[in-house]
This record gives structure tokens, C-alpha cells and sequence, in this order.
């Protein structure tokens, strides 16, 4: 338990330094770029997107969850990742004019043309990272990822500041990639390896292929609403709802996807070892659940002040969107948590069949959302959420014997301390409702509010997360003793 704690320290230290450089530097941009430029790199970087989630050919989740990793699988790994990710450049490079003639908007090309070079450094990191992480040295993964976001925070706002527009956020991504490569270079593992071979390549290539085809399926929902709402809305609304989405989105960076960075390795350890991973998935259900969703509603409650204080009033039309993305992402956060224990106990087919499910729905329902407004895209991104919730959580009852009336209690519970919460917070949004002119004192009063009643609720509920709340606060305790 102490490695995962350190693991999990190291994993949010990541997320939350990475979290302050980007909103520093999505404030300026926010303010030098106009929702129409942002617009434009939002439909490439979409359609580039799809293209990431082929490159690494699952190859990443592989190597973690791979219970005998040999040296030939190694190479077959690098292999596999190399071919598809420098064949994935050349089609990102010659595709951009089709596509930027089908969104009608030149710009397209520029944003494509850039993007494409990170595919020929990616495979020489993307090994070596997954290696990293499957070791769980997250120390050095924190100097890879936040040297890259410094990166290329920098290059987007100096760019930006020059006056270049939205290819600036380009060349952000591309001074990312090369940080990546440098700091991954020089951190490898001994494991590591840059030698081709595909003696063990039948073996990985089953395995990636059918973790590929899941994540471009979930890709392709991921990106639906960007490349949907670009077509028939414009370039504008699509602004909207990446700035509404990119503000949920600081939740999964910050709080899911250091989660999720220590969740994979550590459930496929525990499967490795013959571990009771039903009591392990309940226990961090619960930890995710008394997290994510009081946060989530603390942010859809007051999503116009923090989007007003934030990124001003131009963004205002991002709100009504944001609040019903924050509830999708409450279904997302539980369906992390289901899909990293399904692929730790190799049940690769089965998340393949359940993400074309997923995904498959989503897209019907956002394609119908864009006929009608932006708010009913995201409406039926929340309901292809909730959907996949259950879903995902009935598999993972069938793998591992989990009964329903189990799998109820940590969700009860997290509906319980989401309750007791956001109590206060929606006090003062009703009696100081943000139109009065004030925006930063209600903010700031529901956000201390809504800290202690969780805490409280916390205790009260006699919830797991008390446990490590209360190994944190003595550890404080201690060193504070200590500096005396």
C-alpha cells in the first residue's frame, strides 16, 4: 500500500504541475486568440487525434499488462509502433488538404502538416514511457511530462504573443513531442530498446491490435462532437464546447488521469500475483467516486463564474455546456476505473466489443444532438455516458463475481457526499446569484464551503477515503513537529 501512496503522490504531483502550466498558459491564450482561430486548430487537432489513438497500436497498454514482457516483445513492440506511427505521418500529411476542403477552412492544412512530424519522434518515447509506467517509476515520468507541457505552454503563448495565430498552438505541440523524446531518451529504462525485430511480433500484434481498434473507436467519440459540430455548426460553436470540455477536462487531467497512470500497472500487478482484484476494484471505486463526483458537481453548479473569471465573458455561451458535461464526466470517471480492470485481467476482446458498443452509441447520439443545438450535443453525450456506466460495471461484475447489491454501495455513498457537498455551494448560488456583478467572492466562499462539508461528510459517512485522509494529515502532523 505505501508503494501505491508514493505512486499516487508522484502520479498527482504530475497531473497538478501540468494543470498549473496549462491553465496559465490557456488564460493568455484565451485572451490573444479569438473562439474562431482556437476553432480551427480544434477540427485538426481532432482529426489528428484519430491518427494517435492508431500510432501506438495499443502497444502502451500492452507492454503494462503484459504478464510475461520478454526482450523479443519488447522489440516487437517498438517495431509495430514505429511502422504504424511514420505510415500514420505520411497519411496525416497527404490527407490535410481533403480535409481541410471538406470543413471549408485553409488553416487545417497548416495545424496537419505540423502535427505529423511528432509521429516520427513519438514511437522512440512512447516504449519507454509505457515501460516506465509498468514499472511505476513515476519519478522520472514526472520530469518527461511536465518538461513537455512546459514546453510546449511556452512555444504556444511566445508564438501567440508574436502575433502567429492559431498555428502557434502547433508548434506547441511539436516542442512537446521533442521535450518527450529528449527527457525519454535519457531517462530509458534498462529494458528499454531501440532494436527492430519481429521474432515475437505475431503475439503482440493480436493483442495491440484488438487494444487499437478499442481506443480508435473510443477516439473517434472522443472526437465526434469537435468534427460533428465543425461541420454543421461552424467553427465557432465548435470553440464553445472545447473551452465548456477543456474546463471539465481539467478534472480528468488532473484527478482521473493520475489515477488512471497508477490503477493499470497496479491492477495487472495484482492479477500477476493472483490478488482478490474484486475487493480492489470496489475500494478504489469508492476512492474515485467520493472524489470525482462531488468535484464534478461543484463545478457544473458555479461553471459561469469560474468560466467568467477564468477566460472572460466572450466564452459565456461555453457554460450551459460545461454543466451537463461535468455529469457525463461523473459516468466517465467510474467507467476508467471498469475498463483499467478488464484489461488487467486480459480481457482485451471483451473492452473491444464494449467500446464499439459505447462509442457507437455516443456518436448516434451527438450526430442527433448537432440537429438541434450545442447544449443537445452534450445532453447526448451524457446519456451515452450513463449507458456505458452500466454497462462497463455489469462486465466487470461478470469477471469477477461482483454482485450488484456489492457494487451499489460505493455509489450510494458517493451520491450521499455529493449531497452533503454542494449544499452549500448551491446556497449561495442562489442567494447571490452571479449576475449581481460579483464573481469571485461567491466563488471562493462555495469553494471553502463546499471543502469543509466534504471533509465532513467524509468522517460522518465513514467513508474508505478517510483512512488515507487521515494518513495524510498526521504525515503533516509529523513534519510540522519535525520543522519545531
Amino acid at each position: 500500500m505505501a508503494t501505491i501512496r508514493a505512486s499516487l503522490a508522484l502520479s498527482f504531483a504530475e497531473r497538478y504541475s501540468a494543470l498549473i502550466i496549462q491553465l496559465a498558459a490557456s488564460l493568455i491564450l484565451a485572451r490573444l486568440l479569438t473562439p474562431a482561430e482556437i476553432g480551427v486548430y480544434s477540427v485538426g487537432v481532432a482529426v489528428v487525434g484519430l491518427a494517435h489513438t492508431l500510432r501506438d497500436f495499443g502497444i502502451s497498454n500492452y507492454l503494462i499488462q503484459e504478464s510475461d514482457l520478454t526482450t523479443d516483445r519488447i522489440r516487437a513492440a517498438f517495431t509495430l509502433t514505429l511502422v504504424v506511427a511514420w505510415l500514420l505521418a505520411a497519411l496525416v500529411w497527404l490527407s490535410a488538404p481533403f480535409v481541410a476542403e471538406f470543413y471549408h477552412e485553409d488553416g487545417i492544412v497548416s495545424v496537419m502538416h505540423l502535427l505529423s512530424f511528432n509521429f516520427i519522434l513519438i514511437p522512440f518515447s512512447s516504449v519507454t514511457v509505457a515501460l516506465l509506467r509498468r514499472e511505476m517509476c513515476f519519478g522520472s515520468l514526472y520530469r518527461i511530462n511536465v518538461l513537455a507541457t512546459l514546453c510546449n505552454a511556452l512555444t504556444s503563448v511566445t508564438l501567440a504573443i508574436m502575433g502567429v495565430g492559431f498555428i502557434s498552438l502547433a508548434w506547441g505541440g511539436v516542442a512537446g513531442a521533442v521535450a518527450t523524446f529528449v527527457t525519454a531518451t535519457v531517462l530509458r529504462p534498462e529494458t528499454a530498446t531501440s532494436v527492430p525485430s519481429l521474432r515475437e511480433g505475431r503475439r503482440v500484434f493480436s493483442v495491440g491490435s484488438r487494444l487499437s481498434a478499442a481506443s480508435v473507436i473510443h477516439e473517434l467519440g472522443y472526437v465526434a462532437p469537435a468534427l460533428f459540430i465543425g461541420r454543421i455548426l461552424g467553427p465557432g460553436p465548435v470553440a464553445y464546447f472545447s473551452r465548456a470540455n477543456g474546463l471539465v477536462s481539467m478534472f480528468d487531467t488532473t484527478v482521473m488521469a493520475g489515477i488512471r497512470a497508477v490503477v493499470l500497472p497496479y491492477f495487472s500487478e495484482e492479477h500477476r500475483v493472483g490478488g482478490r482484484l474484486s475487493s480492489v476494484f470496489l475500494l478504489a471505486a469508492s476512492y474515485v467516486v467520493s472524489v470525482a463526483w462531488p468535484l464534478l458537481a461543484f463545478t457544473s453548479l458555479l461553471s459561469y463564474p469560474i468560466i467568467r473569471v477564468l477566460y472572460g465573458d466572450q466564452w459565456d455561451s461555453a457554460v450551459p455546456v460545461a454543466q451537463v458535461l461535468c455529469v457525463a464526466f461523473a459516468f466517465s470517471a467510474v467507467i476508467s476505473m471498469a475498463y483499467s480492470l478488464i484489461l488487467a485481467m486480459g480481457g482485451v476482446h471483451t473492452l473491444m466489443v464494449a467500446q464499439i458498443t459505447r462509442e457507437g452509441v455516443k456518436i448516434l447520439l451527438i450526430l442527433v444532438g448537432t440537429m438541434f443545438s450545442l447544449q443537445a450535443v452534450a445532453w447526448g453525450l451524457l446519456l451515452a455516458e450513463a449507458f456505458a456506466m452500466f454497462m462497463f460495471l455489469a462486465l466487470v461484475g461478470k469477471r469477477t463475481g461482483i454482485r450488484f447489491v456489492e457494487m451499489r454501495r460505493p455509489f450510494y455513498d458517493g451520491i450521499a457526499l455529493t449531497a452533503v457537498s454542494t449544499a452549500f455551494p448551491a446556497w449561495v448560488v442562489i442567494a447571490m446569484p452571479p449576475e449581481s456583478g460579483s464573481l469571485v467572492f461567491p466563488l471562493v466562499l462555495s469553494a471553502l464551503g463546499a471543502t469543509a462539508a466534504w471533509l465532513s461528510g467524509v468522517y460522518l459517512l465513514k467513508l474508505p477515503i478517510r483512512t488515507e485522509i487521515t494518513g495524510l494529515i498526521q504525515q503533516l502532523l509529523r513534519v510540522l513537529r519535525s520543522v519545531d
